[in-house]
C-alpha cells in the first residue's frame, strides 16, 4: 500500500489512543470505532476487518468466561485464602502467603473473579489483626498480574497474543513457555512488593470500617412510639413533616408479634432479636459492639459519649434546651426500650403509602445531630412520640438485608451523574440504599465529611436534593460531585441483590463490581460442588499433554459443566463478558490495519536502519508495550504491538519468539496506574489509594520487571 494508508492509520490509531486515554467512551466503543473508520477506508477488506472475531485466541476467552463461572460455587479462592492467612502471621508473612497463593491461582484462573473474591477476605483478615488493608489491597491486584503471565491461559493478553501469532503462520506459543521468563520475574517481584509495601503504601481503613466509626454521623434510628399522633399515617406523611426526602428513608424495622421461627430463613437471620445479630457480626469488623446503647427523645440533644453509661433519665425537650448545657444531657439505655428476645423483620423496600405501626423503627440517611436540631430549633412544635436511637452501623443489615461494597462500572447508569442524583434513584434502578460513597483517588485523609462541604463522604438529606443542572457556589459539595468508574459506594439491599445483578456485574465496564458483603451467611458447600474443579483440571491436563488447541479443550469443559447441570445453560451466555470479546476482536482487527497498511513495515525499518542491536531492539518493543497498557488497555496494547514486534524480527532476520514473549511480559505489566489493568481499578477506591501511591510501587515494581526480562529472555529464548 501506499504512505497515505500508513498515514491514515496511524492518525485513526493516535485518535484512538487519545479518546482511550481521556476516557471519552468505552475502550470497546473507541477500538471498535477506529475498526471501522479504517474498515471503510478499505484499507483492509472484510475478511481482515472480521478475522479477529473468529481469531482462536478471542473464542477461547470468552468460552473459559464459562467454565472458570462453574467451579466459583465451591468457594475454592475464599476457603484457600482462610487457611493460607493464618490467626498469627505478621504483616509481611501474611502479605507473602496471600501473595504466592493468588500467584498460583491466577496463572489457570481468571484474575477478575479471583480478586474480587479475595477482596472482602483479605479486609476481613487484615481488620482482625489489626492491619491496615490498604497494605494487602494492592499488592494482591499485582500478584494476580504477575501470576497471569505465567501461562497461556493465565491472562486474556497472552491468549490474543498467542492468536495473533498463529494467524501469522508462527508456531504458537505452548502453554506453560511463558513461564520460563514469567517465573522469575514473580519470584523477585512478590519478595520486592513483601518488603517494601508495607513502607510504601498508605494505611487507610476500608469504606464499611468508616462508615462504622462514624455512623452518627450518616444514619439516624428513629423509635415511633405508641403516643406518637402519626402512627396509623402513610410514612410519606412523617418524612414530610421532618422535612426528608423519602429516599432518605432507608428501611422500617417492625417488631412481630408470634413471630414463627420455623419459617425464618437461617442464613438471613431474620426475625432474631435485634441485638444477637449486631454482637454476631461485630467482631467480624474488628470492634466490639455492646447490646446496650442509648436513645434520646426527639427534641434532645444527644450526651457526649462519657455520658453515656452514668445516666438513664429522660429529661422534657423544652427545659433540657433552655437550662441544661448540650454537653450535659442524659440519654436512656436502649434495653429500657428493645427487650431482649423481640423478633423484628424489615420492610424494604419502603412504598410511600406504608402505614406506621407503634414501635416501628426508621433508619433514615441523615446525621443524627442534624436531627435533634431541626426538630427543636427549626421547627415550632416538635413531633412527640419520636425516640433517636444511638445507631451503630450493623444494626442496618440483616433480616433479609445485606451491605454490599461496590466499585462503581463505566456501564453504571450514574456514571457521570452527581451523588445526589444516585442517592435520590439508585433504588429504582438497582434496588438498594446508598449509604456512603468513596471517590477513587481518595484516603482516609479526606473522607467521611457529614454536613460540610469538601471531598469527603457525606449524605446531608436535611438539605432540599439540588438539581443536577443547577450551578451554585456551592459545586464543591460531594453531593454535586460527579461519579465515575472505579468509585467505591456502599448499599444496603436485600440478600437477592447479589444474584439479581451477578451476570451484569462482570467487568469494569459494566454496571459495578460487588467486593464484598456484610449480613449473610455464605451458603453451605456441597461435594459435589467441588466436581467443575476435577473437569477444569482435567481440561488443562488435555491441553498440556494432548497439546490440544486451547479453544477445543474449553469448549468440551464448557459442555460438560452445562450437560451434568453445574451450569444453566440459559445463563452460560450472560458469563460471558462480550464486551470485552468486542473489544479483543475490534483490536485483532486493527492489527491486520498495521500489517496491512504498512506501519509495521515502516517501524521495523526505522529500528534496523538505526543500527540498535538485539537486545536493545527488544528494550525498545518492551518499552513502548508497557508505556502503551498503561495508557490505553492491556488487550488493546497486545493486538496492536504484535505485528510491530513480529516485523522487527522479520527486519533484523532475527527468531520472532523473544518479541513475542516479551509482549507477553510488557502488556501484562500495568503496575504503575490503576487504569491500565482491570485489578487495578478494582482496587483503587476500596484501598484508599491516591493515584500517586500506585506510581510509588509500580514503578519501582515495573522496573525491576524490566531489568530481568531484558536480562532472561535473550538467555531463554535465543535470538
Amino acid at each position: 500500500m501506499g504512505l497515505w494508508e500508513t498515514i491514515y492509520v496511524g492518525v485513526v490509531l493516535s485518535a484512538m489512543f487519545t479518546a482511550l486515554y481521556r476516557g471519552f467512551y468505552t475502550s470497546e466503543v473507541v477500538v471498535f470505532t477506529a475498526l471501522i473508520v479504517i474498515w471503510n477506508a478499505r484499507i483492509i477488506n472484510t475478511d481482515d476487518a472480521l478475522s479477529g472475531f473468529s481469531n482462536r485466541g478471542m473464542l477461547a476467552v470468552g468460552i473459559l468466561f464459562v467454565v472458570v463461572k462453574g467451579i466459583e460455587k465451591c468457594q475454592l479462592v475464599d476457603r484457600l485464602a482462610r487457611h493460607v492467612f493464618g490467626l498469627n502471621t505478621s504483616a509481611r508473612m501474611g502479605l507473602l502467603r496471600m501473595m504466592t497463593m493468588t500467584y498460583i491461582l491466577s496463572a489457570f484462573l481468571n484474575n477478575t473473579p479471583i480478586v474480587a473474591a479475595l477482596i472482602p477476605v483479605t479486609k476481613d483478615w487484615a481488620r482482625m489483626r489489626g492491619f491496615a488493608p490498604s497494605v494487602f489491597l494492592m499488592p494482591l491486584s499485582f500478584s494476580c498480574i504477575l501470576g497471569g503471565m505465567l501461562t497461556i491461559i493465565g491472562t486474556s493478553t497472552n491468549l490474543v497474543v498467542n492468536g495473533i501469532v498463529q494467524d501469522a503462520g508462527i508456531e504458537p506459543i505452548s502453554f506453560f513457555e511463558p513461564g520460563y521468563v514469567a517465573l522469575p520475574i514473580g519470584i523477585v517481584s512478590l519478595l520486592f512488593i513483601a518488603l517494601m509495601a508495607p513502607i510504601i503504601l498508605p494505611k487507610s481503613a476500608g469504606l464499611f470500617s468508616l462508615v462504622r466509626d462514624r455512623t452518627g454521623e450518616l444514619i439516624t434510628e428513629i423509635e415511633i412510639d405508641e403516643t406518637c399522633n402519626y402512627v396509623g399515617e402513610p410514612i410519606a406523611i412523617i418524612m414530610a413533616k421532618l422535612n426528608l426526602p423519602l429516599e432518605a428513608l432507608i428501611k422500617i424495622r417492625r417488631k412481630v408479634a408470634d413471630f414463627d421461627k420455623s419459617t425464618v430463613q437461617h442464613a438471613t437471620l431474620r426475625g432474631e432479636p435485634k441485638d444477637k445479630y449486631r454482637n454476631t457480626m461485630s467482631s467480624a469488623w474488628g470492634q466490639n459492639v455492646h447490646a446496650s446503647s442509648s436513645v434520646i427523645e426527639m427534641g434532645f440533644v444527644p450526651a457526649k459519649a462519657e455520658d453515656v453509661e452514668m445516666n438513664n433519665v429522660l429529661i422534657p425537650a423544652r427545659e433540657s434546651i433552655n437550662s441544661v448545657p448540650m454537653s450535659e444531657m442524659p440519654v436512656l439505655n436502649m434495653a429500657s426500650v428493645i427487650q431482649t428476645g423481640d423478633s423484628y423483620q424489615d420492610i424494604y423496600p419502603v412504598q410511600p403509602q406504608e402505614r406506621i405501626e407503634a414501635n416501628d423503627i426508621l433508619f433514615l440517611s441523615c446525621a443524627q445531630s442534624a436531627m435533634v436540631q431541626f426538630n427543636t430549633e427549626r421547627i415550632a412544635a416538635p413531633i412527640k412520640g419520636l425516640k433517636i436511637l444511638d445507631v451503630h452501623a450493623l444494626d442496618l443489615p440483616g433480616y433479609g438485608t445485606q451491605f454490599f461494597e461496590i466499585v462503581l462500572g463505566s456501564g453504571n447508569k450514574f456514571d457521570g451523574r452527581s451523588v445526589a442524583t444516585m442517592r435520590a434513584q439508585f433504588s429504582k434502578v438497582y434496588g438498594g440504599n446508598v449509604i456512603a460513597v468513596r471517590r477513587k483517588d481518595q484516603g482516609d485523609d479526606d473522607n467521611l465529611r457529614a454536613n460540610s462541604t469538601g471531598s469527603g463522604i457525606q449524605f446531608s438529606p436535611l438539605r432540599p436534593v439540588k438539581d443536577e443542572n443547577h450551578e451554585n457556589s456551592e459545586n464543591t459539595d460531594m453531593l454535586s460531585q460527579r461519579l465515575n468508574a472505579g468509585d467505591l459506594v456502599l448499599v444496603l439491599a436485600k440478600d437477592e441483590f447479589a444474584e439479581t445483578w451477578k451476570h451484569k456485574t462482570g467487568a469494569l465496564h459494566k454496571d459495578f463490581f460487588i467486593i464484598s458483603s456484610v449480613g449473610k451467611v455464605s451458603d453451605p458447600v456441597r461435594w459435589v460442588d467441588y466436581i467443575p474443579i476435577a473437569i477444569f483440571i482435567g481440561m488443562l491436563v488435555w491441553v498440556v499433554i494432548e497439546e490440544i488447541d486451547m479453544v477445543q479443550a474449553a469448549m468440551a469443559a464448557a459442555v460438560v459443566l452445562i450437560v451434568f447441570g453445574f451450569i444453566s445453560a440459559k445463563e452460560a451466555v450472560q458469563y460471558v463478558d462480550w464486551s470485552l470479546l468486542l473489544l479483543i476482536g475490534s483490536a485483532l482487527g486493527l492489527s491486520k490495519a498495521v500489517d496491512k497498511s504498512g506501519l509495521a513495515g515502516y517501524v521495523a525499518d526505522f529500528i534496523a536502519d538505526a543500527g540498535f542491536n538485539d537486545r536493545l531492539s527488544l528494550l525498545i518493543i518492551l518499552l513502548f508495550t508497557i508505556a502503551m497498557t498503561e495508557l490505553i488497555t492491556n488487550n488493546a496494547a497486545a493486538a496492536l504491538c504484535t505485528p510491530l514486534a513480529i516485523g522487527i524480527a522479520e527486519k533484523l532476520k532475527i527468531d520472532a519468539k523473544p518479541f513475542i514473549i516479551i509482549i507477553m511480559m510488557g502488556a501484562s505489566a500495568s503496575f504503575c496506574t490503576p487504569i491500565g489493568y482491570q485489578t487495578n481499578t478494582m482496587v483503587w477506591a476500596p484501598g484508599g489509594y491516591h493515584f500517586k501511591d500506585f506510581l510509588k510501587l509500580g514503578f519501582c515494581l515495573t522496573s525491576l520487571m524490566i531489568l530481568v526480562s531484558i536480562f532472561l529472555v535473550p538467555i531463554v529464548f535465543p535470538f
